[in-house]
């Protein structure tokens, strides 16, 4: 009737609940969140249903018209479901399907993996741009001649949807933000006329102790707070405790006001206890006295999100007016106490995020994927939302201290791994500036007054491990390579890409190390968090290589910006001349066993990788494209300098030079050749050298070479004239083998698609072969020992069966093993660069008794 007249407001809803929600869900006294009950039936019959018969307008309840099956599942992943992912058809390993949806889809019947959720996932069954093929299930194949899109639904419907929508959410979002006033805003307030009928409780003023989740207390603590302080028993501790760590908090008490204050200054002061004695210096505690009508609301707010969820489900066209209202297209009335700016509810809902408790976190999450993301208008509409915000999202994130999964910031990788969503927000919003300069912010602070990235050895911050999430972000954006560039996306990938090269800059040269001569190293130095930022940065770089050589302009503008950075960024001493029998060079004066040195050379590995894409476009180092009129660029010594620093320590670890050093470098050394790092380490650094190679005459190439190693006095004819010490003598030799491996690393090692005429098939075998000169190995050994892209494939499937037979297991507990095809064992390489040392003795004693066996 209202409705009718034009005088309905949301105050209309809100009195209505104000009355009758305490009425039903106030917390009884003496009861905690394990032992308090409410009348549903009562809740659904006066709360529920209202809405519903205003929605559809009639009030004998009124049935809607019968589901129409979507062709998008979007079902959200609990924590610890199963999902699956194919290995064919996904664009990535983040496409996934849920159990109902991959039991009755054909990739059943392809390669597939199976994994558990973290939570807060959907299922991409329906998503075209998930999949390269069968994107549906048979339960979401649209049937044929179907109009999907033709609604039956009245639009009077759909505007009263928006006004419920409208209503409820602004009202959640006041609720479930509200944590520190102890009593509900005025307008929810009883007035005195109207507390009569709530004299079912003992109490109109009833109020709660409420204990909420965080990550730096443990269990046991927690558990032994409430035994002490509430005087319960140990198995209802444990319940709670149990209970706040799934929903995020829990009512422990229920009482007057001082009796509660008392619980919680209690409570703060044994965990206070427990932090002096455990010397632990984080957030204290957080524990909050509200009135039981503020549970009763919140408790309230709660059910009608899940009921929005469920309610909107099965119709799209209520489901698009719900979205709408969210994002804050369309707006009905006064939108409550929180000022909602442009973006809606859904911007609201990003920025609060962290003031919530898990329980509602999830129910909001669940809520904005079940709505937003179900049509691609409004999932775009949020995706741009998203990134708007994704600055303060993420500083939230960072200061919290709840899972990945319970943060809004894990929408990401719903929306940027759409790869149309994707290109869109790089050309038009800038994402990848936006996303990258978050992670660059952060790293400005680690920086020492050289710029460049460093971590204190005694404190790990976890703010910075937070920040790497940021990482995976940069991931999905880049994770579809364009097929074509306009202007704008060619724009904002450039503009993200000098922030990526700034970061490269901050990480060139890090943890540099000094050789320890005379004693011991004293402490061990902190070398893991370099590390752990290549590991996640890795695939971003590779990523950021294919959108750079997928086209000419773009090749050349990354190109040149990277020799920018390293020519602003390198300074070395003047060249001094050195000659070798009747040839000299000018080579840069650098002695490695005095100097600080590093392993990571990420701008240099970039350059090298791009360098590599130039000759696919017609470009080389040479071409005009690269010359700067006011400073020259940097000249191919200068290159491949930094790497053949690096090249140099490891060959004088290898020879026991830094045995003072400790096991952190030796640590630094195995992460180098280990497969998980190598791709874009020793690959790359081998790649820049025998770029030098191809760049400079050989003879000086071979003199740069030499002096960094330390060798141009052994390379002259009168070297053994002269007396040498033992210890000299011993590492010159190792030193003079190590020089010589890598000489033949950089002229023999050509499985590298650009440096030989090879494909990524053939490099692949070439890794297999050498592997099984080894022994023959199982499956999973084998596939552990190549490197995996960015989809966590080796292609090892592919071709496998060209370079290996299958030997079944013969016992019980055996397992099947691939042993190398008889007439591929001439392909063993005794100078493959991959093996390791102890891999390199295995395989050629292998090969001594396979020899011995055959008789040859």
């Amino acid at each position: 009737m209202k409705l009718a007249e034009g005088v309905l407001s949301p105050s209309h809803f809100q009195d209505h609940w104000r009355v009758t929600v305490p009425r039903i869900y106030s917390p009884q006294p003496n009861r905690t969140s394990l032992d308090w009950v409410f009348d549903e039936e009562l809740a659904t019959k006066l709360l529920i249903h209202p809405l519903e018969q205003f929605v559809w307008g009639s009030s004998d309840s009124a049935q809607p018209p019968p589901p129409r099956r979507s062709t998008l599942c979007g079902r959200v992943f609990k924590q610890g479901e199963p999902a699956y992912s194919c290995r064919e058809c996904g664009m990535d390993n983040t496409c996934v399907l849920c159990v109902e949806c991959f039991k009755v889809s054909a990739h059943r019947h392809h390669k597939y993996k199976m994994g558990q959720s973290s939570g807060g996932g959907c299922c991409d069954c329906g998503d075209t741009e998930a999949w390269k093929r069968d994107p549906f299930c048979e339960l979401h194949a649209a049937p044929a001649g179907d109009d999907q899109s033709q609604s039956n639904i009245n639009p009077e419907v759909v505007e009263r949807m928006k006004i419920v929508a409208s209503v409820v959410l602004s009202y959640c979002l006041r609720l479930l933000t509200h944590d520190h006033a102890p009593s509900l805003p005025n307008d929810l307030r009883l007035k005195d006329t109207e507390k009569d009928l709530l004299q079912i409780l003992d109490s109109p003023d009833c109020y709660c102790t409420v204990l909420y989740n965080d990550e730096s207390h443990t269990f046991e603590q927690v558990i032994t707070t409430l035994t002490r302080e509430m005087k319960c028993n140990h198995r209802d501790s444990v319940e709670l405790v149990t209970h706040i760590d799934r929903e995020g908090r829990a009512l422990v008490k229920c009482n007057s006001f001082q009796v509660c204050d008392k619980l919680k200054t209690d409570i703060e002061l044994c965990t206070a206890m427990f932090e002096r004695f455990t010397s632990r210096h984080g957030p204290s505690l957080k524990v909050l006295v509200m009135h039981a009508h503020v549970i009763a609301h919140q408790l309230y707010a709660m059910k009608l999100l899940m009921w929005l969820q469920n309610f909107v489900s099965q119709e799209p066209s209520l489901r698009l007016a719900v979205s709408q209202v969210a994002l804050g297209e369309a707006t009905w009335g006064w939108s409550g106490a929180v000022a909602i700016g442009s973006g809606g509810v859904a911007s609201a809902v990003m920025q609060n995020d962290s003031r919530m408790w898990k329980a509602a976190r999830t129910a909001w999450h669940r809520l904005l994927i079940a709505t937003t993301f179900m049509d691609y208008s409004t999932k775009r509409s949020m995706a741009i939302l998203f990134t708007k915000n994704y600055a303060s999202i993420l500083k939230d994130f960072i200061r919290d201290d709840h899972d990945h999964s319970f943060s809004i910031s894990s929408l990401s990788v719903q929306l940027y791994t759409t790869p149309t969503l994707a290109h869109h927000l790089i050309a038009q919003h800038d994402a990848l500036f936006v996303v990258m300069n978050t992670f660059v912010s952060e790293c400005n602070r680690r920086c020492n007054n050289k710029g460049r990235l460093e971590f204190d050895r005694n404190h790990v911050s976890m703010g910075f491990k937070r920040a790497q999430y940021i990482l995976y972000d940069v991931k999905y954006l880049l994770s579809s390579v364009p097929s074509g560039f306009d202007d704008d996306l060619r724009k904002g990938f450039l503009h993200g890409l000098s922030l990526m090269l700034n970061l490269l800059v901050m990480m060139q040269g890090m943890d540099s190390v000094v050789r320890q001569v005379g004693q011991h190293m004293e402490y061990e130095p902190e070398w893991e968090s370099a590390f752990n930022l290549h590991v996640k940065l890795a695939h971003s770089i590779t990523l950021s290589l294919e959108w750079c050589s997928a086209e000419r302009a773009l090749a050349t503008s990354a190109y040149r910006m990277a020799l920018r950075r390293h020519a602003d960024t390198y300074t070395h001493p003047p060249k001094v001349v050195k000659e070798l029998g009747n040839q000299s060079a000018s080579v840069i004066p650098y002695d490695v066993s005095v100097e600080p040195v590093s392993i990571h050379r990420p701008l240099s590995r970039f350059i090298a990788g791009l360098h590599l894409q130039l000759q696919r476009h017609g470009l080389g180092y040479h071409s005009r494209e690269f010359d700067r009129p006011d400073k020259p660029k940097p000249s191919p010594e200068e290159l491949i300098e930094p790497v053949l620093q690096t090249m140099a320590m490891i060959a004088q670890v290898h020879s026991g030079m830094w045995r003072r050093n400790g096991f952190a470098l030796l640590n630094q050394l195995f992460f180098y050749h280990n497969v998980k790092c190598r791709a874009e380490m020793l690959d790359r650094d081998i790649l820049m050298l025998q770029i030098g190679a191809s760049l400079i005459e050989s003879n000086e190439f071979i003199i740069h070479v030499l002096n960094k190693f330390n060798l141009l006095e052994w390379a002259d004819a009168d070297f053994e004239k002269r007396g040498l010490e033992d210890d000299q003598l011993r590492y010159t030799i190792s030193m003079v083998e190590e020089f010589l491996g890598l000489l033949i690393t950089v002229v023999g090692s050509r499985w590298v698609p650009g440096v030989g005429q090879v494909s990524n098939e053939d490099r692949t075998k070439k890794e297999i072969i050498q592997m099984l000169c080894v022994k023959p190995m199982p499956h999973s050994e084998l596939n552990r020992s190549l490197p995996e892209d960015q989809l966590h494939e080796t292609g090892l499937e592919a071709v496998i069966h060209e370079v290996a037979d299958f030997i079944k297991p013969s016992g019980g507990n055996n397992r099947g093993i691939y042993k190398l095809k008889p007439h591929l064992y001439d392909k063993y390489d005794t100078f493959f660069y991959h093996y390791t040392r102890e891999e390199l003795s295995r395989s050629e004693e292998e090969q001594r008794n396979r020899r011995k066996a055959a008789g040859e």
